[in-house]
């Protein structure tokens, strides 16, 4: 069970590290992890734990957890033959000086999934975010297309930005902003994303009357919710 998410500086000269304090009742002892591939860290607390014990174990733990926030950090920057994900599929990224300006990605004949990103290794991440971006941007008109289509109302122009809290939104005028990294989770996570911000067109609130329209454009919409509740945290990892 979740009690409360914490920031908590663990070094002076170290951005504040998030942890999430959990009890579970069967645990016999306080027990520190660090999410896959995440630098939020959870400490599970035994059933007659309390806080004040929590931080202080927290505070014992303290080098290890800087150890394995590095490692998070080094295992979530971009490097020549590293791995991005594409609609929640691994890929390998590949850089390529011979054709400048044009990155793709596409399934080798061995089945290795493989981004290509042009310009080679010095402009990569800038490029692979830009082909990121590209992509997304096509995903988003495609499925807004699909889903104002069927609800009977027009949006207005998308746009893309990387917030740190809100995957979407949807202003009075009907523009549709969303996270391009997004495009880095599986298709189904995005195309709800997109029925949702859609919906607001109709009802800007979240009132009963805007889930079911959530549910008519997308029946499958509250695992998509699920996902990014548990993952989306970790698409500011990815790249």
């Amino acid at each position: 069970m979740l009690l409360e998410t914490i920031s908590h500086n663990f070094s002076d000269s170290h951005p504040e590290i998030t942890v999430e304090l959990r009890r579970s009742v069967r645990a016999k002892r306080y027990i520190l992890k660090r999410k896959f591939t995440s630098k939020i860290f959870i400490l599970t607390i035994p059933n007659r734990g309390t806080r004040k014990q929590a931080i202080e174990f927290l505070k014992r733990s303290n080098g290890w957890i800087l150890t394995q926030y590095a490692k998070a950090k080094e295992k979530a920057a971009i490097q020549p033959s590293g791995t991005v994900h594409i609609h929640g599929e691994i890929y390998t990224i590949k850089p390529t000086e011979k054709t400048r300006g044009v990155s793709r990605h596409f399934i080798a004949d061995d089945g290795e999934r493989i981004v290509e990103i042009a310009g080679g290794v010095a402009h990569q991440t800038r490029r692979l975010h830009d082909y990121l971006k590209k992509l997304a941007l096509q995903e988003y008109t495609n499925a807004a297309l699909h889903h104002t289509h069927k609800l009977g109302k027009p949006y207005i122009k998308i746009r893309l930005n990387d917030p740190k809290t809100r995957w979407g939104s949807c202003s009075s005028n009907g523009t549709l902003s969303f996270s391009w990294r997004v495009i880095m989770a599986p298709p189904f996570v995005l195309n709800y994303l997109v029925a949702h911000e859609v919906a607001h067109l109709q009802h800007m609130n979240h009132s009963a009357h805007f889930w079911r329209t959530v549910a008519m454009l997308d029946p499958n919409w509250k695992e998509a919710e699920y996902w990014l509740k548990k993952h989306g945290s970790e698409l500011h990892l990815m790249a």
